[in-house]
Order: C-alpha cells, then structure tokens, then sequence
C-alpha cells in the first residue's frame, strides 16, 4: 500500500474481493481512487513490485484483482458523504482529466459544489484521448466518468479558459483548480521532424482515439521506449503497418511498463536497439 500513488486500501480491498464481497471491495476503493477500472488496466502496479509475497514465490496480481473487483462490483456510488451544507463552496475546475476529475469528486464529497471547465467536446483528458482503446474500453472509462459526474457534478465542454470565458469570471468563484494538462510532445530537435509523413505521438493516438481516419505506409518506426511510444506502435500494428520500435538504449533501459513491451514483441512489434 505505501507503494501506490492513488493511495489504494490493497489489504483491505484484497481481503474483502477473497470473501466475495465484491460491492464492499469496490467502496473501499472508492474512497481514494474515483477511478479503479481505468488504473486495474493501465496502472504500472508499483505496488506488485514491493508486495511482500514475492519473497515467498510471486507477487500478488494486484492490478488484476482491482480490475476484476471494479467489473464485478456495483457502479452505485457508495454514501461517502461527510461535508456540511453550511461550509459549502463554490470551486472552479479548468480540466476534465484525471485531476480534474478527480479533485471535483472528492470536492464534492467533501460536500463543495464543483463545476468543471473542459476545452475537448468530451472528459476524461488523456485516459480518452491518449490511451488506446485495446488498454482502456471506452466504455470502461464512460462509466468510471458517468459515476463521478452523477454525483452530481457540472461539466462544461467545449469551453477554453481564456478564449469562451474569462479567468475574471472563474474568480467568482469561492476557489480555482488548474488541471488543463501537460499535453507536450518532447521534439527530437533534428532537421525533417516537421515533415508531413512524421507524426507525433500525442497527435496521433488523439487522432486514433477520436475514430479519425488515419492512413500509415507500409512500414512505420517509432521513435522512442517509453508507454506512449508502445501505445503508438500497437495502435500502428493494428492499422495494418509493419511496426519498428527504434530506441537508443537498451532494452533493459526502456521505460516503458515491461508488460507492454512484452506484449509489443509478441503481437508483432520488431525492436531495434542503440
């Protein structure tokens, strides 16, 4: 449990998902991380690394186990509110990704009134747009999001702070949240990167992930080792291109989850190293 960013209850929810009590696992969860069913798929399980029952044979499949508790368990949210009418405040939200989501889900359980300000026409930030459909179903993540927003929550899209409306008019509010998101692609700063045939890969998994229609050549390589560099090549595989994966370190470096590359090897994906 100390290993986990969300600061998931693992003893707790594991105990509870080995009694088969599934709803009661899935509230326990609930109570730190609004979103068990994206991060039972995407997660890179720091936790499985530190859990204690690798130094008996393996580790406990922790991420699995959260996935199947969130698939298993009711989509009720549970009453987990604890805030006071009287101390309720106005907050502003710019960002409908996981922080924003986030922050207005425990807001609002903390009994504040949130309204979220979202540029794209749909939330959800980069679990929509920047994680493939074969990692994270959308309709996983419409139910995770639907959960949140009924609780309730007010979300305006298609409007950029800034341009639809002013930060004078967010300051109406009681307090301002800013989670628009780091959507930067790292340039490699060489002469050729800005011709047409090359992508970005931000840029492109948005494109994949909006159902556009994207037309590969025969061969594509990917620049890079990390996750989003695997979502691109098996997001490129599976439009029908030959798919090279080049990366100047070692196999043994990448930082991508290990899992992904395995699985990049074995749909398909060829490697090349230094």
């Amino acid at each position: 449990q100390e290993s986990c960013p969300a600061g998931n209850p693992i003893p707790q929810f594991l105990y509870l998902a080995t009694d088969g009590r599934y709803d009661e696992a899935l509230q326990a969860l609930l109570k730190e991380n609004p979103f068990p069913g994206v991060c039972g798929r995407v997660c890179f399980h720091p936790c499985e690394a530190d859990c204690n029952r690798g130094q008996y044979d393996e580790s406990v499949s922790i991420r699995a186990m959260e996935r199947y508790v969130s698939d298993r368990g009711s989509s009720q949210l549970p009453n987990l509110r604890i805030g006071r009418d009287r101390d309720s405040k106005k907050i502003a939200i710019v960002g409908a990704g996981p922080a924003g989501l986030s922050c207005a889900y425990f807001l609002t359980l903390l009994g504040h009134q949130a309204t979220i300000f979202e540029a794209e026409r749909e939330p959800g930030g980069v679990m929509r747009w920047g994680i493939p459909g074969y990692r994270l179903p959308k309709s996983v993540l419409k139910r995770e999001i639907q959960r949140i927003i009924d609780l309730p929550i007010q979300v305006k899209t298609n409007v950029n702070v800034g341009k639809d409306i002013s930060f004078d008019e967010l300051y109406r509010f009681d307090a301002v949240f800013l989670s628009p998101g780091a959507r930067l692609n790292a340039p490699l700063s060489i002469e050729g990167e800005e011709l047409k045939r090359v992508w970005k890969g931000g840029d492109f998994l948005e494109r994949v992930n909006s159902k556009e229609k994207v037309t590969l050549g025969k061969e594509t390589i990917v620049i890079g080792g990390g996750n989003t560099a695997m979502d691109v090549a098996r997001s490129a595989l599976r439009l029908g291109s030959k798919v090279t994966v080049a990366y100047r370190r070692t196999k043994s470096e990448m930082p991508a989850i290990h899992d992904e590359i395995v699985e990049a090897e074995e749909e398909g994906v060829r490697f090349q190293f230094l």
